[in-house]
């Protein structure tokens, strides 16, 4: 399967469960922004915003290149969609989850505060959020910690039996 036919698949289902006053949310990085962007079109959705996170603390990178310290989260707005907080720029600083800190060893862990900022600028509380990509159950904390309903998917059965671990010993 290409690259832009996944994000599309996965596109199409959280449009079709996305309430009119939802958001699909979706990190990424430069390389992959021109096919979400193609794959949303396809779908005739589009990018609202495009949040950076400052991650303070560069990651790995080639020789040739730049070494970043930032990741992309791309906002799709459904039609009534609205974030009522005026004042938030779209530049978040909040430090990555350091190797010897992640909860559940997964490669990708994101910090419970970031998602817990996310969550609660774009939803209000009682809402479901449904997380495609539920890695080390991060998006699940940060729903417990802030009144939301939470699904979450994960295919591989290790970092679905860890991510389940970590949500059923919260309290």
């Amino acid at each position: 399967m290409n690259v832009a036919h996944f994000y599309k698949s996965w596109f199409e289902q959280a449009k079709r469960i996305l309430k009119d006053t939802g958001y699909l949310v979706s990190f990424c990085n430069w390389r992959s922004m021109p096919v979400i962007t193609k794959a949303l079109a396809d779908l005739g959705l589009s990018i609202t915003s495009v949040l950076v996170w400052d991650k303070q603390c560069i990651g790995t990178g080639p020789k040739k290149a730049l070494r970043p310290r930032y990741e992309l989260v791309v906002f799709v707005g459904m039609k009534d969609a609205e974030i009522p907080n005026r004042s938030l720029s779209d530049i978040w600083e909040c430090k990555k989850v350091a190797p010897q800190n992640r909860v559940t060893g997964h490669p990708a862990e994101k910090p419970v505060q970031l998602f817990e900022k996310l969550i609660c600028e774009t939803t209000q509380e009682g809402a479901l959020v449904v997380d495609f990509f539920t890695g080390s159950g991060t998006a699940g904390v940060a729903c417990e910690n802030t009144g939301r309903d939470f699904i979450g998917y994960e295919l591989d059965p290790h970092w679905y039996a860890e991510a389940a671990k970590r949500l059923n010993t919260q309290e």
